[in-house]
């Protein structure tokens, strides 16, 4: 379990930590879904993606068929 979604219950006490020198890679999935006009991402939208693309291990990604997005309009 990721950091982000225990940090709460972390520091209330709730959870504790086990096993901390193990670590399972690390794989969470992140979703980057722009829904707007075609053609137009605007600059903080393309820098937030211009930095995942930098500091987020590609290597599983994949990308939804546009075909999908539409079925899904």
């Amino acid at each position: 379990m990721s950091l982000y979604h225990a940090w709460d219950d972390l520091k209330a006490g709730r959870l504790e930590v086990v096993l901390e020198d193990y670590n399972a890679g690390d794989l969470e999935p992140i979703h980057a879904l722009y829904v707007g006009k075609p053609g137009h991402l605007p600059q903080r939208t393309r820098a937030v993606l211009d930095f995942l693309k930098q500091h987020v291990d590609l290597r599983h990604a994949e990308r939804v068929p546009k075909a999908f997005l539409k079925q899904r309009k």
